[in-house]
């Protein structure tokens, strides 16, 4: 296929059918396919299967001498397959490859690359591959420049996944894959809700098995495999008597590389690799190039997870890592629930063990383990046999490395290393250059931990540790509330022992080690016939070294004077390296200060600052001529109360309160309740930090603070590498300011703010004039409320609100009774975002919101690499605006945005004039609400309403009963993308849309791609339109709208002195309304309709009781679409139409013989080439071919010039669909040279 051309070919398979495709090759001397497709614009291949109560596909290949499958994809093309399964009773795929064979498979992909399973709601998935025999097997792939790879794959359902591969015999296998220049390669893998996953692989007898993957200049490598639902999962990997087994792994220059693993709510998680008599087994992964390698691994559930390793035989195991000039390396792993962790590796009679670890020139280097709740973890290693054991770690140039443990809620973790009649035994450390080294392991929770090592018949055991370069190493130790901390040594018959440590440099070393609320500590060190031991610590250079060691609680209870109960206070302030610390405070004036302090009842109050690197930190306050200043703070019965502040390698940190005026200041802070309250605030390596507050002639400043109930409330601030932070308000006139908040019954309330990179955040807020702004927030029974903020990269981060004038600002929000209430917020990438608010001269603006009874609310904002984003809202004049949204009994409200590489979005509101604004929004019911967002690309979004001398604006939406509602809007790679909607002189404007009944609404669309969308709606004259749209007891409506490829989308509509405009549309009873628009490839598109003068214009769609009414409209090609319509004094227009069948067809084609079989088709000079089956309530559909003892078959397929080739096939109906095709004893099959040529 050659040529700029589009080839879509569409299979829809509905109803309840049994499908049978079989495909039988036996003595074929040579099969060879090829297919080259060249230049081609789009290629779009997409089967839908939905509700099939069967679907078979066999193949069996027997004695064929030699397999080859050739596909070669060069040039700009985009190549989508998408595969969906719905309702599958039974899936069965099963392939066999019997005898002497060679089986060579290569694909090279050039440009992008799409491919989507989905799989819901499949009763059993089985794939069985069997090969036997002296065979050789090569599978190569080639991928470069492809602008985008994406592989996914959702299975959904209670569904039982089985995937077996046998490889018996003595046979070569190679697997070898090249993504060279990729863009974006993508995998995802969603399994949700299957009953059983089992994957096996049996390899037996394989004299070489070589694995090879390189990946070199990829942009971007995301790895993404999710496992929801209560799973039985079972990988087991048996490689038996294997020659030799090589796996390596290249990939340089990535900029990005992602591997994300979650695995949640899985009953049982088993992973098992038995490797037996294996004489060489070498791992190798190179990692070269400013890259980002993050690894996340996350289990959370009831889970039971093993991992067994066993290791058995003379075998030389190398296991080799090379990472140089990654830019962030990140390795996460989260184990939350109560789960059962067993690692276990066996290594018996291994000749030799060399484990290198090569670090070179890595910008940060993280590792966290987070493992919460789980019931019991064990590691067990056991090394038996005469064997070199050699484990070398090679840090150079490292900028930052962390590795932090967080262990908290663990009921039993055992460490047991049992080392016995090892030969030499040699662990090796070095680190060369600027680095920092973190290791943070916190402990938490009533846990018992064991930690036992054996070591015993070990001839030599070395430990060396080389720290070379200015450098500084941090050590932290966090054990907290563990009820037994068992630590034993056990050395018997080492022949030599020797620990050297070289710390050399500029270094600081801080070593802190915390021990709270321990029942039991025992270290216990035992060592028996050591022939030499010998511990040598070396440091030269001017280094600070501090060595800190707090145990709190253990052996005696410590009561401080300031506290009343059995509690624990614990104040610690730590300065280090400061090259500047300022403190001031004056007050001046006639001024009354009252500072009280109650602290009742407390378990333990943990207060910690730490102030570590070169840094100027000035505190300033001033008050003046303060009337009354009021600070009272009570704490009744809090269960544990920890803040903790560290400020790490800040330049400048400078806070200053100026307060001028008699003003009376009262802050409040209430918490009753055995409640937990964590306040955490870290900065690192903030180069400015501003925090300014300035009120001035303020009559009156209550803030007023209640939590009240048995709640977790939760606030952590982290700021890392911020150049510039500055938050000023000014607070300027006799105004009264109030803020109450009141959280009662709050079970986890928690608040989270992450700042990583950003270069400026200034946050501004002016407000001026005699106003009185009420801002009260009221929080009841909500279950948990989690807020987390995270702005991460280098971005300016700009808000400014100005309130001028204002006469009466309320903002009111009542949540009650709320499940869980979850609104988080991520900028990530050089981004500038600004916000920016102005009202001037409103009367009054009220905002009020309620929620009551929502079981989840989820409201979630991702920000990527946004290079410029402005919103700016602007209300002028004397006008009223009311913002009210009432969400009764909603079950699930879920609002997610993702912007992703987006240029600059700017968002523009303009409201002049004496107008009335009311938008309200009521939703009833147990509804699902789910509105999603996604706007991926370096694109230009404008957004622009304007909105001028309108008497009346009303917006009603309503939604009553069970519904779910998804609304989900894709746009990528969108290079401009302007809305514009101009409103001038409308005397009254309507727009109400009712939703009633148990309906399933979707509305997506996706543009991909797009050069320039522009829609522009102008509405001129005193005119009444009237929109309304009542969809009543519909079963599901879906509208999905795709623009895929470079396409100037234009849609103008002008309505000029039209007296009346209604537009009705009624669906009563429908059971399933699809609309779906495809536009696919380099295509203009250009639809303006102009109405003018028309007396009456009415478009009434009544569907009543349809079972199912599609709507496609595909686009494809370079074409250019105009679509222009002209009503002129038109009275009216109705179209309608219908159509009927039922019909059996059976198609038997059979071709016996040895004969030539030559097909040729060519087709020049074809503008565009339609082929359309549609096949309605067909009660049985059979194709057959047999093709027995064919000498030769040829089939040749020529399309050239520009051509649109389109080929849909519509299965509609309760029909069975049998596809047999079975080939012979044929010499000799091609099958090849389709091309489409211009």
């Amino acid at each position: 296929m050659i040529g700029r051309a589009s080839l879509n070919i569409e299979t829809n398979m509905i109803g309840r059918a049994s499908l049978n495709i079989e495909t039988n090759m036996i003595g074929i001397a040579s099969l060879n396919i090829e297919t080259n497709i060249i230049g081609i614009a789009s290629l779009n291949i997409e089967t839908n299967m939905i509700g099939i109560a069967s679907l078979n596909i066999e193949t069996n290949m027997i004695g064929i001498a030699s397999l080859n499958i050739e596909t070669n994809m060069i040039g700009r093309a985009s190549l989508n397959i998408e595969t969906n399964m719905i309702g599958i009773a039974s899936f069965n795929i099963e392939t066999n490859m019997i005898g002497r064979a060679s089986l060579n498979i290569e694909t090279n992909m050039i440009a992008s690359l799409n491919i989507e399973t989905n799989m819901i709601g499949i009763a059993s998935l089985n794939i069985e591959t069997n090969m036997i025999g002296r065979a050789s097997l090569n599978i190569e792939t080639n991928m470069i420049g492809i602008a985008s790879l994406n592989i996914e794959t959702n299975m959904i359902g209670r569904a039982s996944l089985n995937i077996e591969t046998n490889m018996i015999g003595r046979a070569s296998l190679n697997i070898e894959t090249n993504m060279i220049g990729i863009a974006s390669l993508n995998i995802e893998t969603n399994i949700i809700g299957i009953a059983s996953l089992n994957i096996e692989t049996n390899m037996i007898g394989i004299a070489s098995l070589n694995i090879e993957t390189n990946m070199i200049g990829i942009a971007s490598l995301n790895i993404e495999t999710n496992m929801i639902g209560r799973a039985s999962l079972n990988i087991e990997t048996n490689m038996i008597g294997i020659a030799s087994f090589n796996i390596e792994t290249n990939m340089i220059g990535i900029a990005s590389l992602n591997i994300e693993t979650n695995m949640i709510g899985i009953a049982s998680l088993n992973i098992e690799t038995n490797m037996i008599g294996i004489a060489s087994l070498n791992i190798e992964t190179n990692m070269i190039g400013r890259a980002s390698l993050n690894i996340e691994t996350n289990m959370i559930g009831r889970a039971s997870l093993n991992i067994e390793t066993n290791m058995i035989g003379r075998a030389s195991l190398n296991i080799e890592t090379n990472m140089i000039g990654i830019a962030s390396l990140n390795i996460e792993t989260n184990m939350i629930g109560r789960a059962s962790l067993n690692i276990e590796t066996n290594m018996i009679g291994i000749a030799s063990l060399n484990i290198e670890t090569n670090m070179i020139g890595i910008a940060s280097l993280n590792i966290e383990t987070n493992m919460i709740g789980i019931a019991s973890l064990n590691i067990e290693t056991n090394m038996i046999g005469r064997a070199s054991l050699n484990i070398e770690t090679n840090m150079i140039g490292i900028a930052s490395l962390n590795i932090e443990t967080n262990m908290i809620g663990i009921a039993s973790l055992n460490i047991e290393t049992n080392m016995i009649g090892i030969a030499s035994l040699n662990i090796e450390t070095n680190m060369i250059g600027r680095a920092s080294l973190n290791i943070e392991t916190n402990m938490i929770g009533r846990a018992s931990l064991n930690i036992e090592t054996n070591m015993i018949g070990i001839a030599s055991l070395n430990i060396e540790t080389n720290m070379i370069g200015r450098a500084s190493l941090n050590i932290e130790t966090n054990m907290i509330g563990i009820a037994s901390l068992n630590i034993e040594t056990n050395m018997i018959g080492i022949a030599s022992l020797n620990i050297e440590t070289n710390m050399i440099g500029r270094a600081s070393l801080n070593i802190e080690t915390n021990m709270i609320g321990i029942a039991s500590l025992n270290i216990e060190t035992n060592m028996i016939g050591i022939a030499s031991l010998n511990i040598e610590t070396n440091m030269i250079g001017r280094a600070s070294l501090n060595i800190e060691t707090n145990m709190i609680g253990i052996a005696s209870l410590n009561i401080e004077t300031n506290m009343i109960g059995r509690a624990s206070l614990n104040i610690e302030t730590n300065m280090i390296g400061i090259a500047s610390l300022n403190i001031e405070t004056n007050m001046i004036g006639r001024a009354s200060l009252n500072i009280e302090t109650n602290m009742i009842g407390i378990a333990s109050l943990n207060i910690e600052t730490n102030m570590i690197g070169r840094a100027s930190l000035n505190i300033e306050t001033n008050m003046i001529g303060i009337a009354s200043l009021n600070i009272e703070t009570n704490m009744i019965g809090i269960a544990s109360l920890n803040i903790e502040t560290n400020m790490i390698g800040i330049a400048s940190l400078n806070i200053e309160t100026n307060m001028i005026g008699r003003a009376s200041l009262n802050i409040e802070t209430n918490m009753i309740g055995r409640a937990s309250l964590n306040i955490e605030t870290n900065m690192i390596g903030i180069a400015s930090l501003n925090i300014e507050t300035n009120m001035i002639g303020i009559a009156s400043l209550n803030i007023e603070t209640n939590m009240i109930g048995r709640a977790s409330l939760n606030i952590e601030t982290n700021m890392i590498g911020i150049a510039s932070l500055n938050i000023e308000t000014n607070m300027i006139g006799r105004a009264s300011l109030n803020i109450e908040t009141n959280m009662i019954g709050i079970a986890s309330l928690n608040i989270e703010t992450n700042m990583i990179g950003i270069a400026s955040l200034n946050i501004e807020t002016n407000m001026i004039g005699r106003a009185s702004l009420n801002i009260e927030t009221n929080m009841i029974g909500i279950a948990s409320l989690n807020i987390e903020t995270n702005m991460i990269g280098r971005a300016s981060l700009n808000i400014e609100t100005n309130m001028i004038g204002i006469a009466s600002l309320n903002i009111e929000t009542n949540m009650i009774g709320i499940a869980s209430l979850n609104i988080e917020t991520n900028m990530i990438g050089r981004a500038s975002l600004n916000i920016e608010t102005n009202m001037i001269g409103i009367a009054s603006l009220n905002i009020e919101t309620n929620m009551i009874g929502i079981a989840s609310l989820n409201i979630e904002t991702n920000m990527i690499g946004i290079a410029s984003l402005n919103i700016e809202t602007n209300m002028i004049g004397r006008a009223s605006l009311n913002i009210e949204t009432n969400m009764i009994g909603i079950a699930s409200l879920n609002i997610e945005t993702n912007m992703i590489g987006i240029a600059s979005l700017n968002i523009e509101t303009n409201m002049i004039g004496r107008a009335s604004l009311n938008i309200e929004t009521n939703m009833i019911g147990r509804a699902s609400l789910n509105i999603e967002t996604n706007m991926i690309g370096r694109a230009s979004l404008n957004i622009e309403t304007n909105m001028i001398g309108i008497a009346s604006l009303n917006i009603e939406t309503n939604m009553i009963g069970r519904a779910s509602l998804n609304i989900e809007t894709n746009m990528i790679g969108i290079a401009s993308l302007n809305i514009e909607t101009n409103m001038i002189g409308i005397a009254s404007l309507n727009i109400e849309t009712n939703m009633i009944g148990r309906a399933s609404l979707n509305i997506e669309t996706n543009m991909i791609g797009i050069a320039s969308l522009n829609i522009e709606t102008n509405m001129i004259g005193r005119a009444s339109l009237n929109i309304e749209t009542n969809m009543i007891g519909i079963a599901s409506l879906n509208i999905e709208t795709n623009m895929i490829g470079r396409a100037s989308l234009n849609i103008e509509t002008n309505m000029i002195g039209i007296a009346s405009l209604n537009i009705e549309t009624n669906m009563i009873g429908i059971a399933s309304l699809n609309i779906e628009t495809n536009m696919i490839g380099r295509a203009s598109l250009n639809i303006e309709t102009n109405m003018i003068g028309i007396a009456s214009l009415n478009i009434e769609t009544n569907m009543i009781g349809i079972a199912s009414l599609n709507i496609e409209t595909n686009m494809i090609g370079r074409a250019s679409l105009n679509i222009e319509t002209n009503m002129i004094g038109i009275a009216s227009l109705n179209i309608e139409t219908n159509m009927i069948g039922r019909a059996s067809l059976n198609i038997e084609t059979n071709m016996i013989g040895r004969a030539s079989l030559n097909i040729e088709t060519n087709m020049i000079g074809i503008a565009s080439l339609n082929i359309e089956t549609n096949m309605i309530g067909i009660a049985s559909l059979n194709i057959e071919t047999n093709m027995i003892g064919i000498a030769s078959l040829n089939i040749e397929t020529n399309m050239i010039d520009r051509a649109s080739l389109n080929i849909e096939t519509n299965m509609i109906g309760r029909a069975s669909l049998n596809i047999e095709t079975n080939m012979i004893g044929i010499a000799s099959l091609n099958i090849g040279r389709a091309s489409f040529m211009h």
